[in-house]
Order: structure tokens, then C-alpha cells, then sequence
């Protein structure tokens, strides 16, 4: 296996995870995030978004391949979401923050998503566009962003 000397890691297991493992243990100090001046350093980025993933992995089923949307505005909790569906090998699905109920329906039939993430401003039209599905499917950022801190 090759190795790539300016990252210290085998190129052939490089994967977002081995790189946030990697920042996390040389730089963790390092600001990783920042949106609107609120920040978060590479420790915190991964101890968040490892509690995320063992939520979506263990507690919400989602896994390798899985899709998930996420209808919402700019911020850590969205981000850290996405970084969380990236070490479990799920992909992000994302859907604007502009999004009609029609465009969010035409999404959930196309991508059929494991879950559909929302911001309070968007629950409605999130519920209403996923339909019948919707209390199973239906997530709010608040889940995310009450697992900042916690156990690893």
C-alpha cells in the first residue's frame, strides 16, 4: 500500500473519516466549522458528528448508501449532519431552503431518503411534501444539535 508522506496516512484507506481522525489528532485545536461566527474546533467536530452518526446508525437505522435529505438554512447543525452521514457512509441528500411542498415531494419520491431533516421554519412544508410518511421520516435539527455534547 502506498503511502502519501505529506499526510501520513495510507492513500489507499483515505476516507472523510481517516481525514477528521487525522485533524482531530494533530491539529484539534484548529477551528473546523465556522458558520456565522460560530465555530467549532476538529475535537469538537468529531466527538458531535461520531454522537450523530451512532444516532443515525444505532437508534434511526440509517446506513452505507442510505440517502438523507435535509431542508434547513446554513448551520452547524446542518453541517455537522452532513459530516455525521459521511463516516457512516450515508449520503446527504440535501434540498434547498427555498424548497416548495411540491419540489420536496418530487425529492422524496426520486431519492426515497431514509430520513428528511427540517428546521423549525420549515417543518410544515417538510411534513407536507413527504406525506403520509412523514412521522416516520421527519426529523428536526434539534435532534442534532441536543447531541453537541455527551458522552463519546
Amino acid at each position: 500500500m502506498a503511502i502519501d508522506d505529506g499526510a501520513r496516512w495510507p492513500v489507499a484507506s483515505f476516507t472523510f473519516g481517516s481525514a477528521l481522525h487525522w485533524w482531530r489528532r494533530e491539529i484539534p485545536d484548529s477551528i473546523a466549522l465556522d458558520v456565522d461566527g460560530e465555530t467549532l474546533t476538529f475535537e469538537e467536530l468529531a466527538a458531535w458528528s461520531g454522537r450523530v452518526a451512532h444516532m443515525l446508525h444505532h437508534a434511526e437505522g440509517v446506513g452505507e448508501g442510505d440517502f438523507v435529505s435535509a431542508v434547513g438554512i446554513n448551520s452547524l447543525d446542518y453541517a455537522v449532519l452532513l459530516v455525521a452521514l459521511a463516516r457512516i457512509g450515508a449520503v446527504g441528500a440535501p434540498l434547498s431552503f427555498r424548497s416548495s411542498v411540491p419540489e420536496i415531494s418530487e425529492a422524496v419520491k426520486k431519492f426515497a431518503p431514509a430520513l428528511v431533516f427540517h428546521d423549525a421554519e420549515r417543518a410544515e412544508a417538510a411534513r407536507d411534501g413527504v406525506g403520509d410518511k412523514a412521522q416516520a421520516l421527519c426529523r428536526d435539527f434539534s435532534i442534532v444539535r441536543d447531541l453537541r455534547h455527551g458522552e463519546p
